[in-house]
């Protein structure tokens, strides 16, 4: 999973929720992580009712949507390297496994 993979290596954060809001068909979840060590990061959660449940299908931190930079990522595949090139980029993708916590 793409935002799990993204959030292995946090540990010993304070996570708090905000803040929720429905817009349209997505539902909005407007969080903080607190670290003694850094700033505190805002993370809005975009999440939608599929078929099969409750997905996350984007994360904004500081502002910055992962989906938007893994969409802007495949386009410059694709414009470089044609949909063949895009294709064995998501088979490399897939084979990479989580990242996992040190320590455990």
């Amino acid at each position: 999973n793409v935002y799990s993979s993204q959030l292995g290596t946090y540990k010993g954060q304070k996570f708090t929720v905000k803040n929720t809001e429905i817009k349209k068909k997505d539902a909005f979840v407007y969080s903080t992580i607190a670290s003694p060590d850094y700033p505190t990061t805002n993370i809005v959660w975009r999440v939608r009712d599929l078929s099969k449940g409750l997905k996350v299908i984007d994360m904004q931190v500081e502002g910055v949507s992962l989906l938007r930079t893994k969409r802007n990522d495949f386009k410059m595949v694709l414009d470089s390297q044609g949909i063949d090139g895009l294709i064995m980029a998501l088979e490399t993708m897939n084979q990479l496994p989580d990242l996992k916590i040190p320590g455990e």
